[in-house]
């Protein structure tokens, strides 16, 4: 004979009582720590000085490292670059210098890119039409632009 399966409601009790004797854990543990910080959802407080980042330093004594600064002010001037732009603009971009980082390889830019070859080969034609210069595919002349 299968054994008998609790009672929707035994079980949502037995999730109650759960969740309750967590939030007590945390509160103990908030006491003790003489916390600072509020978190809204368990109604609980945590200081700074109790949380630890990765390297081992208190949160509240850390420092970015340089690594992380440069990070972040290269990210700053990518956006302020970006901003202002058509979105058409950015993707023209973003194409053209995807395929001259590639050497012309059409087929690897359009997998970076995440598009299919036709449509990369699609937007190459219609830049071309519209006078912009078009890296050739490993070797020979730029396309779109007039021979002088």
């Amino acid at each position: 004979m299968p054994a008998r399966s609790a009672h929707p409601t035994d079980q949502r009790i037995a999730d109650l009582k759960g969740r309750e004797a967590a939030q007590r854990r945390l509160q103990r543990i908030a006491k003790l720590m003489d916390s600072q910080v509020r978190l809204p959802v368990l109604g609980v407080r945590i200081g700074a000085d109790a949380i630890i980042s990765p390297d081992g330093d208190r949160l509240d004594t850390a420092r970015t490292s340089p690594a992380v600064a440069h990070a972040t002010m290269a990210a700053e001037q990518v956006t302020r670059a970006l901003v202002g732009r058509t979105v058409a603009d950015v993707e023209r971009d973003l194409i053209l210098e995807t395929l001259k980082h590639c050497l012309g390889n059409r087929t690897h830019a359009a997998n970076i890119l995440g598009i299919s070859i036709r449509t990369l080969r699609n937007k190459l034609n219609e830049y071309a039409d519209d006078g912009q210069p078009i890296p050739p595919p490993n070797s020979g002349e730029m396309r779109g632009v007039a021979a002088a």
